[in-house]
């Protein structure tokens, strides 16, 4: 049950016995050639201990299992990670003490650039904190998987998570928040009218000036695909100017730069050079931020740095 995070201290405490007491079995597996060190020898044993385990038993065990690296979890040298824990939860059928688990590894996941991965450990985690009762955190991790999936070609599961989403919105800034996880949906999909519609929607309605700098720059992008450059730069420009006047924290701001200079190429607008070195200026200046071992993730993997890098036809280590 424990798989990597196998030790005979954990399995002794998963067992609810003391190491020495477990010591002699697990001597007799080792000799048997059973276990290899704190591990089965072969998968093959261990898919047929599984197997024929009553799912009663491997219930139980996933619980001990959960308590036990839960409690290690929050030892910061133990090793063990977020997800494991929530695995154990969920398979032991415990979806309410798995949601934080699943939340915490969601965020880990995107901390190392595993999109795919986080966006749907917060959906995951939704679903938990919905079970829980909890709509804030559901929203909020609904919220933050929709983004993230915007990224990728999902099908239809983000329309129905986007249903779900707005089902759950009750404050006026969660709604202007699914409106512009809309609005990017719609625009996805080369609705750019929907999209325009759906970014001026909520945000000015209820002035939320952070959440307007993302509704202007989705209005932007939509109604570049439109075909209605001057239309788009005016709204880029607005979003711009909310920006530095707001610095909000819940919009990435090299999505605001970067679609601003598009839109000034797009007007053949004669500070769109000035505007794309200043975007590249500020994508360097973040990745700096970012660890070493995740910078070339933060440049490439993200389809706005990885653009702008592209427009500016620079390879890594030239964004200045």
């Amino acid at each position: 049950m424990l798989g990597s995070d196998l030790s005979l201290e954990r399995a002794a405490a998963v067992l609810e016995e003391s190491p020495l007491g477990l010591a002699p079995a697990w001597r007799e597996l080792e000799e048997a050639q059973i276990f290899r060190g704190a591990a089965f020898s072969h998968d093959l044993l261990y898919e047929t201990t599984l197997a024929t385990t009553p799912e009663a038993i491997q219930a139980y065990l996933h619980r001990r299992a959960a308590a036990v690296l839960e409690q290690a979890a929050r030892e910061s040298a133990s090793g063990v990670s977020a997800v494991r824990v929530a695995q154990h939860w969920l398979a032991a059928g415990e979806t309410l003490r798995a949601a934080p688990w699943l939340w915490e590894a969601a965020q880990a996941a995107q901390a190392a650039y595993r999109l795919r991965e986080a966006a749907d450990l917060y959906r995951q985690a939704a679903w938990g904190f919905e079970a829980r009762h909890e709509r804030p955190e559901a929203f909020r991790a609904l919220e933050r998987s929709l983004g993230l999936q915007l990224r990728f070609d999902l099908g239809a599961q983000p329309q129905a998570d986007l249903e779900r989403l707005l089902s759950l919105a009750e404050a006026p800034a969660e709604y202007a928040l699914a409106r512009r996880i809309q609005a990017g949906l719609l625009q996805n999909r080369g609705d750019g009218a929907g999209a325009e519609a759906a970014a001026r929607q909520t945000a000015y309605h209820y002035e939320l000036h952070g959440l307007a700098v993302g509704a202007a720059t989705r209005a932007a992008q939509a109604l570049l695909r439109l075909g209605q450059p001057a239309a788009a730069l005016a709204r880029a420009q607005e979003a711009v100017g909310l920006l530095e006047a707001y610095d909000p924290t819940d919009f990435y701001r090299g999505e605001v730069l970067w679609t601003h200079h598009a839109a000034l190429v797009a007007n053949h607008h004669p500070t769109a050079p000035t505007a794309l070195q200043e975007a590249l200026g500020w994508v360097h200046a973040a990745s700096q931020q970012v660890p070493e071992a995740y910078r070339e993730s933060f440049l490439y993997l993200n389809p706005v740095n990885g653009s702008l890098l592209e427009a500016a036809g620079l390879p890594i280590g030239e964004s200045r």
